[in-house]
């Protein structure tokens, strides 16, 4: 399995762009598909989805979206246990500017 398969870009959209540790495998990816990027997503706070979303936006001007809470997290990420760390890489902390979307409740969906 690559970084790109793991790391979804649809219709502009990189949702998760993984760890730091699977930066050249999406950098290969990038270079061969040469996808326009327009916006960075990050579902979750997870080490192995939030890895290069810095990298990711400075790389094509895109802006990073992020959910409240994620920011939170992401903000001021906590060191990782050792393991974690050298097997998926530490994470950056999240450089502003990023964009918390605002959520609308319709009508119980």
């Amino acid at each position: 399995m690559s970084e790109f398969d793991v790391t979804l870009a649809y219709d502009g959209i990189a949702v998760d762009p993984g760890s730091p540790k699977m930066r050249k495998s999406l950098q290969r990816h990038l270079r061969r598909i040469k996808p326009r990027i327009t916006k960075v997503v990050a579902t979750h706070a997870h080490e192995e989805h939030v890895g290069n979303l810095n990298w990711l936006s400075e790389l094509t001007g895109a802006p990073i979206y992020v959910s409240e809470m994620t920011a939170r997290f992401l903000t001021s990420f906590k060191k990782l246990p050792w393991v974690r760390a050298t097997i998926i890489g530490q994470p950056p902390n999240l450089k502003q500017p990023y964009q918390v979307p605002s959520a609308r409740r319709r009508n119980g969906h």
